[in-house]
């Protein structure tokens, strides 16, 4: 059950998550719900950014290479839960393998979360799908976003 009108409308809707960032996770950045027809058993997934920084009394990073800073998962939700952006879930709403699991190189926590948001804008857009189909294409569209953040595309006006 929603309590709240979501944060993004289109294709999709999708949430602003207020759970996951309690202090129990401090590398969670910022969680999504997002709920669409872009799957024939299941409507919601979770997008979330973690930070791969390390953080005193956590053992480090899985990083695929040295220098990522982040890492977006988004994750097809469980059809036997149905999530409420403002309560968490527990244990068992996540299926596997995730949908989309990329780390990327920004440099700041504020560019990683505005990388996550224009993803979720992008899925409500309906010019991308959180669906597993698109994983390559998402490895190439985040890639090429954090490039952004470093100014390696100035012939793009901001």
């Amino acid at each position: 059950m929603k309590t709240r009108k979501p944060d993004f409308n289109g294709h999709a809707k999708a949430w602003k998550m207020n759970w996951g960032n309690e202090g129990s996770a401090p590398a969670h950045l910022v969680h999504y719900l997002i709920e669409g027809n872009f799957h024939p058993l299941w409507n919601q997934w979770a997008l979330s950014l973690v930070s791969l920084a390390d953080i005193s009394g956590i053992p480090p990073a899985a990083k695929h290479h040295p220098d990522n800073t982040h890492e977006i998962m988004i994750i097809s939700v469980n059809p036997d839960f149905k999530i409420n952006p403002d309560k968490s879930p527990g244990r068992g709403w996540m299926l596997h393998p995730f949908d989309v699991a990329k780390q990327f190189k920004v440099p700041m926590d504020m560019d990683a979360e505005d990388l996550a948001k224009n993803c979720v804008k992008a899925i409500c857009d309906g010019a991308m799908s959180p669906d597993q189909d698109f994983r390559s294409i998402w490895n190439k569209i985040i890639d090429s976003t954090a490039e952004h953040y470093f100014g390696k595309h100035k012939d793009v006006k901001q």
